[in-house]
């Protein structure tokens, strides 16, 4: 049996009619941040936050952070573990991705443009390479084919056919935001289901397109949570390890600390000072 190769009118255009026009807007402008990001970096790396660019957290790599690692560091609640589902292969919006041009530049590549056009525009060739769409947000990230995002944004290439694999955000009115002072300073947290907390690094970053998704920001903190003091007091005995990406901390097990008696919290405190001092050397 032969199998039937895909051609470029067989291949559809990726489908995100069902996003706001607010929301179509602010993911192409998060993926404009990072295509900036990395330009940057590129140039002077030192006026880059190192958690946006820089050295992985294994040493492995020195340069422009690959589109999760970059999201998550800007974006609360990603899971760590969602449900994944292959919408097969599309027409990906260059605009709306996030890519990583850690192999190769655009200019690395003069005198095989053409080839490099005519592979990454081949919808068989797409077959090989897989993007992630966060569906509520309308953002895109290259897992496999990094290098052709920027490649494809040098050369004003729109679409490209890839595999896309979503997965979901959690829902608008589940996330709040907070701006919250301490006895350490200003902070900015968000808050998923009146139950789990995040800090929130570059809010100006991650603004936009949140607000634009409906999440609301927010500048007194609710009575109902536990207080911020004694977030950061208990904090270290509150996390949560699989739900999420980044450092999560349960506000449930901060409120039942709480109520145990002055000689356990006591207990809690000592314990959080030797943990301090331990991973200090």
């Amino acid at each position: 049996m032969r199998l039937k190769l895909m051609t470029k009118d067989s291949v559809k255009e990726l489908d995100l009619s069902y996003l706001s026009p607010d929301v179509l807007s602010a993911a192409k402008n998060f993926a404009d941040l990072k295509y900036q990001i990395d330009l940057t970096g590129r140039r002077n790396p030192a006026e880059i936050p190192n958690d946006l660019h820089g050295r992985q957290r294994y040493g492995e790599y020195d340069g422009p952070y690959g589109g999760d690692t970059f999201l998550e560091s800007i974006i609360p609640f990603l899971p760590s573990d969602p449900d994944y589902e292959d919408l097969g292969v599309k027409l990906v919006p260059i605009p709306h991705t996030l890519g990583r041009s850690w192999h190769w530049w655009p200019e690395d590549c003069k005198g095989d443009e053409e080839k490099i056009i005519s592979q990454i525009t081949s919808p068989e060739y797409g077959k090989y390479a897989y993007y992630y769409l966060v569906k509520e947000l309308g953002v895109i990230y290259a897992g496999e084919g990094k290098n052709r995002v920027n490649f494809c944004r040098h050369h004003k290439i729109d679409r490209i056919p890839v595999k896309v694999i979503q997965f979901h955000y959690p829902q608008a009115d589940t996330i709040e935001i907070y701006y919250v002072n301490s006895h350490i300073g200003a902070d900015v947290i968000a808050v998923l289901n009146e139950r789990y907390l995040q800090k929130v690094s570059h809010i100006s970053y991650a603004l936009p397109l949140l607000n634009a998704y409906g999440v609301r920001v927010n500048t007194v903190w609710p009575t109902k949570f536990p207080s911020i003091d004694s977030i950061y007091e208990y904090g270290h005995l509150a996390k949560v390890n699989s739900k999420f990406r980044n450092c999560t901390i349960d506000l449930d097990k901060i409120s039942a600390i709480g109520k145990k008696p002055d000689y356990f919290k006591a207990g809690y405190k000592l314990y959080g000072r030797l943990i301090n001092a331990f991973s200090r050397h």
